[in-house]
């Protein structure tokens, strides 16, 4: 079974719009709204074309106060932890592992909203297999959590 992401070969808006709409749109489902940078892909004639397609209003940041859009700044950085730390060993490696860190990112309870992002998204829990004396109990700590992936990444990477 292949993997569903697709590495961006490059920025221009026609690239990023089709990988728009292929990864995001064909996997989600259109937002209602959009917030990107400013980047001149997301500005252009096309990608506003694909969200008047889609009826996505899209707004953007200001170039000279991005921390505007902090959550994703944030995500950003803990992406990268995770891939820092699971993946320290081949770093030039990073994107074979992308998929295992969003699992990880979407399995895990954020304290910032107290749910695990796919609970947020999708409306139920990713069930994460642990050892527990309790059946009702789908979410796990955070150190079984982290054994459990690790496990994971062993499994098919070494």
């Amino acid at each position: 079974m292949g993997s569903t992401y697709e590495e961006v070969k490059d920025h221009e808006a026609n690239t990023m719009s089709q990988h728009f709409v292929r990864q995001f749109i064909c996997l989600h489902g259109q937002p209602q709204s959009l917030v990107t940078d400013y980047g001149t892909e997301f500005l252009s004639k096309v990608f506003k074309e694909v969200c008047k397609l889609f009826k996505i209003s899209q707004t953007s940041t200001t170039p000279y106060y991005p921390q505007i859009n902090g959550s994703l700044e944030c995500g950003h950085r803990t992406l990268g932890e995770y891939l820092r730390n699971y993946f320290n060993k081949n770093p030039k490696n990073w994107n074979t592992y992308i998929l295992y860190a969003m699992y990880f990112h979407n399995s895990s309870v954020h304290s910032s909203m107290g749910y695990q992002p796919q609970k947020v998204v999708y409306g139920y829990h990713l069930v994460i297999p642990v050892h527990t004396n309790s059946p009702n109990v789908t979410i796990p700590k955070r150190n079984e959590q982290t054994r459990l992936h690790r496990n994971l990444l062993r499994l098919f990477h070494e």
